[in-house]
């Protein structure tokens, strides 16, 4: 039936063809009149196939791909994006609004608000572009702005970074050496191409923190405590509504109640067989303080006893001699003796609750036997090392 079909219109399409024949011929020549030229005068100037190859293949802007929306990606994330076979270069991006900074030649009051993008060895936009990675304290700019600043190879751009801090406006300056300029063809825009660190630290002194390398003031910033979960012991089970209450607005995303063996699993310690506990928790982004406060909020009145859960880390145990002692898993676990006897634990932590004022204290299994008091951890982690 289909294939009738198609013979019926195809039928009766050139039949309508042949029977206004003149407006077709019009029609016919009307584009071929367009076209030819066309065709003709960029296949002798520029050879269509020659072009396309050329533009649409080689060039390194027609093979970038950039995100349309602002988004957080971790170390692995690019680690693992790089190792793939498809991608040639990959390198990170900060914010848009930290990416723009002033600059002018030494000497030269000229000046000229560039957009900052960061580079590092192997950038094909830079390479098959007339132009070298630049190093330290270096850069490379694009060909507009080079003529806007006029500015040549081996110049000095003194470039400044603007904030505002109470009202006041501040300016974090510092050099760059021009180590080349950018075929006309790599971008059309103001650019300067510098290593990643340089992108950093200018978004880190317009976030109002000190930049030390470049001797930029500004706050320092402090860590603040981050949870991956919280366990939730109680006597009495939750209904469901309420286990999904516990999800809406408080940073959380998931629940879901812990037999025996899972608690001992994920928190290192049960509790007793007529408690009832809960893991509450975030599939990616850690929460702050601000979720454990609603999520107790939500659970005012229920008797409900709270213990901050941190993903176990491996680490490895040393002597103080640097001996290596054990493989362990560390859990995190504040229990002050009130705590303890509620849910049925047989043991509580020497520092209590009070997390802020305990540093490097350990709580370690009775095999292990370690001379002394003092020992040494060492945990790797993203390619980190902590000891």
């Amino acid at each position: 039936m289909a294939s009738q079909s198609n013979f019926i219109v195809l039928n009766l399409a050139l039949k309508d063809l042949r029977h206004e024949w003149i407006l077709t011929a019009c029609l016919i020549m009307a584009i071929s009149a367009v076209l030819s030229p066309l065709l003709l005068l960029f296949g002798l100037k520029y050879g269509i196939i020659d072009w396309g190859t050329k533009h649409l293949v080689n060039d390194p802007r027609y093979r970038e791909i950039r995100p349309n929306i602002s988004k957080s990606f971790d170390k692995n994330w690019f680690d693992t994006l790089k190792n793939r076979d498809d991608v040639a270069f990959v390198v990170p991006m900060t914010r848009e609004i930290s990416a723009t900074i002033k600059a002018h030649v030494k000497g030269h009051r000229s000046e000229q608000e560039l957009n900052i993008i960061p580079t590092m060895a192997g950038d094909p936009l830079l390479l098959e572009n007339g132009a070298r990675i630049p190093g330290n304290n270096e850069c490379v700019i694009s060909s507009f702005a080079a003529k806007s600043l006029n500015v040549k190879p081996g110049d000095i751009l003194v470039a400044s970074a603007g904030r505002i801090i109470k009202g006041q406006y501040e300016y974090g300056t510092f050099k760059l050496k021009v180590a080349g300029i950018l075929a006309e063809r790599a971008t059309q825009q103001k650019s300067i191409y510098v290593p990643l660190s340089v992108l950093e630290a200018v978004e880190r002194y317009k976030d109002g923190q000190a930049v030390p390398e470049y001797g930029w003031p500004g706050s320092i910033p402090t860590a603040y405590p981050v949870f991956d979960g919280i366990i939730i012991v109680l006597s009495q089970k939750m209904t469901r509504l309420e286990q999904l209450m516990l999800c809406n607005n408080t940073g959380f995303t998931k629940i879901k109640q812990l037999e025996p063996d899972e608690l001992q699993a994920k928190a290192g310690f049960t509790i007793s067989p007529g408690m009832i506990a809960y893991h509450l928790f975030t599939l990616h982004k850690p929460a702050g303080m601000e979720s454990i406060e609603a999520v107790k909020d939500k659970l005012r009145g229920k008797n409900a006893n709270l213990f901050l859960w941190i993903r176990p880390i491996t680490a490895k145990l040393f002597s103080n001699d640097k001996v290596p002692v054990a493989d362990l898993t560390l859990y995190s676990l504040s229990s002050p003796p009130k705590k303890s006897k509620a849910v049925g634990l047989n043991f509580s932590t020497p520092w209590g609750e009070n997390e802020g004022n305990v540093t490097r204290m350990i709580m370690l299994p009775p095999e292990i036997k370690v001379n002394g008091n003092n020992f040494f951890l060492s945990i790797e982690k993203e390619g980190r090392k902590l000891e």
